[in-house]
């Protein structure tokens, strides 16, 4: 196993401060903006689509844990990779940085699209000035960012409660016959779209080197992320679709409020939970992202002046600046369903590296504290699930996807020469 050193971080962050993280960072724009064309895709078959994505989101979870119990350190997935195989893996941080921070950009132009019917301001404006915001918080530490979650976290929960309670007791003319209008293949392509609706909770790792008992905290966080998520997502798909019609759903813009149908109150409740979900995903994945950019800069990656840490915040504020840039520009394109390919490729061929990264741990160390039940079967499903899933996913995302990991490959060479043999 490759070392990597971490420089000394203040472990401030508590195991409910960590699942607070994970659930701000993966209940976002996805639920809201996608599960419309969800329904288009695959019918009342979406919550279909859903259970599978909480199923492959388990396995993951499970890799994460056991590959953090043996690197506890800031950068999450790519820093366990470089862990297992060295400075050669450096590039697949470069594509979880683009995964991140696409993301965040997504749940920014989401807020301006939701935000810009109600304000009389430009649509753009609102993005980009909310990504200020969030590029401040972030810079005065990820303490300050647990402490904006919770009340937004707390808000959402409540919101997701009322709308489920009113859906279900007020059902127009859904159901969930057929299941499967559009067959049984349209599960995969809707699994495809809908697999960024549970990415977000491994940002969790992200943040190691900041975490109370981190060999522990950190497991236990991901799966009571997951386990909560999982139940919200399900229960909230079933409630929509025993409400309304699949047909009207899928071909409205955000199936949640025409499932309320005319009631100008929970309109607005759903607006409400959609910009409070779009604004902690916002907030965790601009975390997430310039915490990747600090251990690309720190491993050799990138410039070293992208991992200083600021004395007075504590935090690496550069690395934040950086990646509110990145983000900025995709802002710019203004595209929901671009932004939102282009991040679920960057997280499909991540998480199937740290699957590798756990086979390889496996042969050479002892985990201390997490071991993978089912191994090594569960680290394989880690490493197909995604990439049977890619093919699925809009051509361009596939392009741009790899395009930018060909970029980092070509990145990472030029900053690490092979030696001549002597």
């Amino acid at each position: 196993m490759f070392p990597i050193e971490e420089k000394d971080f203040s472990r401030k962050i508590s195991l409910l401060d960590a699942v607070i993280l994970g659930l701000g960072s993966t209940i976002g724009a996805g639920i809201f903006i996608l599960l419309s064309p969800g329904i288009e895709i695959a019918g009342p078959g979406v919550i279909i689509a859903f259970a599978i994505n909480a199923f492959i989101a388990l396995i993951i979870a499970g890799n994460y844990a056991e590959a953090a119990s043996f690197v506890p350190v800031q950068g999450g997935g790519f820093s366990f990779v470089e862990a297992a195989y060295g400075k050669k893996a450096l590039f697949l941080g470069w594509i979880v940085w683009l995964g991140n921070t696409s993301y965040a950009a997504l749940t920014a132009v989401g807020i301006g699209k939701y935000l810009s019917t109600i304000l009389p301001v430009h649509e753009l404006f609102i993005s980009i000035t909310v990504l200020v915001v969030f590029t401040l918080l972030n810079s005065v530490g990820s303490k300050s960012v647990a402490s904006i979650e919770k009340p937004l976290i707390i808000s959402l929960i409540t919101a997701f409660i009322i709308t489920i309670a009113f859906l279900f007791g007020n059902p127009v003319d859904g159901g969930f016959n057929p299941l499967l209008p559009n067959g049984l293949w349209a599960l995969l392509p809707a699994t495809s779209l809908l697999f960024i609706t549970y990415t977000g909770f491994e940002s969790i790792t992200t943040i190691s080197a900041e975490i109370k008992k981190p060999r522990k905290n950190i497991p236990k966080a991901l799966f009571i992320t997951i386990g909560l998520v999982s139940v919200i997502y399900l229960v909230v798909v079933a409630s929509v679709l025993y409400a309304a019609d699949y047909q009207r759903l899928g071909g409205s813009a955000i199936a949640l409020v025409e499932a309320v149908g005319e009631s100008p109150l929970m309109q607005g409740l759903i607006t409400m939970a959609a910009i409070l979900a779009m604004l902690t995903s916002l907030n965790i994945g601009l975390m997430a992202g310039s915490r990747n950019v600090y251990a690309l800069s720190r491993d050799g990656f990138l410039s070293k002046k992208w991992s200083s840490i600021s004395e007075r915040f504590q935090s690496p504020v550069k690395a934040v600046v950086l990646t509110f840039g990145v983000a900025v520009i995709l802002i710019l394109t203004n595209q929901i369903d671009f932004i939102a390919s282009v991040s679920n490729i960057a997280f499909m061929l991540m998480v199937s590296s740290v699957g590798l990264a756990v086979l390889k741990f496996r042969k050479h160390e002892e985990s201390t504290n997490y071991r993978l039940p089912l191994y090594p079967y569960t680290s394989y499903l880690c490493i197909g699930l995604p990439l049977i899933l890619i093919p699925f996913l809009d051509y361009h995302a596939i392009i741009i996807g790899f395009g930018w990991l060909f970029i980092g490959i070509l990145i990472y060479f030029f900053k690490h020469p092979r030696k001549p043999k002597t």
